[in-house]
């Protein structure tokens, strides 16, 4: 069946009590360019900002059965289960159709490593705002740490092919401000991302 993947879709809301987890087939960082096989949802997973949740995730090859995949996710903290079962009949690429999407995975690997480091700088930068808005700080340092976000996602947005090293910068300026404000909260202690 080729190589698979989860892009767990994680409500973009402070408190995610849900997640959609669609399951793909291919090569691609970017899930536009790989194969959907199908998608469940967990849910009764407990109130958590974006990003804070830990869910395992498991993926199973029935080799002697047609190659059946099986995907389970598990929330950590409440236990709760749920999985689905994709066989070949669910859409499944043929092996020339994931020989393509190899290929031209090795073809186009460097822009997927810089559309990966691009979702990252998205994600902490959604992660560190909800962050920031929780650790207790004042009003003016979470309308610092919430505009420097916000400059960072408006990059992103007029900038859709910048280099990886301008996407690193971008990121260890988020970090560095987070840190900052997280060190005067912690009585000077550094915070963990």
């Amino acid at each position: 069946m080729g190589l698979f993947g989860l892009r767990p879709n994680l409500a973009s809301y402070i408190t995610q009590t849900r997640a959609i987890l669609p399951i793909y087939e291919g090569e691609s960082a970017d899930t536009n360019d790989n194969n959907l096989l199908g998608e469940f949802v967990l849910e009764g997973i407990d109130p958590a900002p974006m990003g804070v949740s830990k869910i395992d995730v498991c993926f199973d090859v029935d080799v002697d059965v047609d190659g059946i995949l099986t995907v389970s996710a598990q929330d950590r903290s409440t236990g709760h289960k749920k999985e689905i079962v994709v066989s070949k009949q669910n859409g499944a690429l043929t092996e020339e159709e994931i020989q393509t999407m190899v290929e031209e995975a090795a073809h186009y690997k460097a822009e997927d490593e810089v559309h990966k480091a691009r979702i990252s700088l998205e994600n902490l930068t959604e992660k560190e705002k909800a962050m920031a808005m929780d650790a207790g700080l004042s009003f003016s340092e979470k309308k610092t740490m919430e505009n420097e976000a916000e400059n960072v996602i408006a990059w992103l947005d007029t900038h859709h092919h910048a280099a990886m090293d301008e996407i690193n910068k971008h990121q260890k300026k988020l970090d560095a401000i987070l840190q900052k404000l997280m060190k005067l909260k912690r009585g000077g202690m550094p915070y963990e991302l």
